[in-house]
C-alpha cells in the first residue's frame, strides 16, 4: 500500500506542478521506506501554514468483486 500510494502522490505532484506553476508542494515522505506518523504529517502541513492537505491511501479487500474509491 505504502509504495503505491507514493507513486501516487508523486505523480499528482508532478501534475499538480505541470499545471499550476505557483503553487508550492511540500510531501510529507519521498522515500519508500520512510514512514511518517499521521501527527508528525499534520504538524508538517501547519508548520508551512499549508492551505491543503492530501492524504492518498489505497485499501485492499480479499475479494477482487468489492471496488471503490472514498473521499474525505
Amino acid at each position: 500500500e505504502k509504495d503505491v500510494a507514493l507513486e501516487i502522490a508523486l505523480e499528482v505532484g508532478e501534475l499538480v506542478k505541470m499545471f499550476h506553476e505557483d503553487v508550492e508542494i511540500i510531501y510529507t515522505r519521498s522515500k519508500k521506506a520512510q514512514f511518517v506518523e499521521l501527527r508528525e504529517r499534520a504538524r508538517i502541513a501547519n508548520k508551512n501554514n499549508a492551505d491543503l492537505f492530501i492524504s492518498i491511501h489505497c485499501n485492499a479487500h480479499p475479494r477482487n468483486s468489492i471496488f471503490g474509491t472514498e473521499t474525505y
